[in-house]
């Protein structure tokens, strides 16, 4: 057992999990990339840029703090379970995963393959 604390980060797959269920729900409203930004713009007074979302649901960039505070802000991202918003901090842990750093690197691999604190 290692004597470290385990901890949540954000990772490749983290990242693309967080990037398809965006763009899953952005489709699932029917809504074009413009149009998911036209509509949170207006619910949040707040706007994210096109190449942003483009970016977020592709999964290549770390999602900001400010980007998943306005998403969560729009109401749009709901919990398929609760029906509830997703909070930014649910957000955040949506493209994370469990690190345990006194792991060696080539371990930390399978733990991707454990059950996700959201899904």
């Amino acid at each position: 057992m290692s004597r470290h604390a385990e901890i949540w980060l954000i990772t490749e797959g983290g990242r693309k999990k967080l990037g398809q269920f965006i763009r899953e729900t952005r489709k699932g409203y029917g809504f074009s990339q413009d149009d998911l930004i036209e509509v949170i713009h207006w619910l949040t007074g707040h706007r994210i840029g096109k190449a942003t979302l483009s970016a977020l649901e592709r999964g290549n960039v770390k999602p900001q703090w400010d980007t998943l505070a306005i998403l969560a802000a729009s109401g749009r991202f709901k919990n398929a379970r609760t029906y509830m918003p997703f909070t930014a901090e649910e957000l955040f842990a949506i493209a994370c995963e469990r690190i345990d750093p006194g792991l060696p690197q080539e371990a930390r691999g399978e733990l991707s393959k454990q059950e996700h604190p959201n899904g």
